[in-house]
């Protein structure tokens, strides 16, 4: 992973999964178990995944409650991305 994820936000995200791609000659780049088993393994063929080996599922921990008051909730709206703002109207410099 390219960033530390903490060991509560691990817990409650989707399993991992490893995609794999075709070569040239449309052959897969590797197998489905040259994949970690914690991982899922999809294949990307043809314009469309094929799911090679599912993830392993896990008991999910948050209460029915809970996850129906994350579903009923709105989004809070994030402020614009004052580096963003420096681009200015196409054609114009800052």
């Amino acid at each position: 992973m390219c960033c530390s994820i903490s060991n509560e936000m691990r817990r409650h995200s989707p399993p991992p999964a490893g995609l794999l791609g075709c070569n040239a000659k449309g052959l897969p780049i590797a197998a489905a178990d040259e994949i970690p088993l914690e991982f899922g393994a999809m294949l990307w063929r043809n314009n469309a995944f094929e799911v090679l080996r599912p993830a392993p599922r896990h008991e999910t921990t948050l209460p029915f409650a809970t996850w129906m008051t994350l579903a009923r909730a709105t989004p809070a709206q994030l402020p614009l991305d004052e580096a963003q703002a420096l681009l200015g109207d196409e054609g114009q410099l800052p």
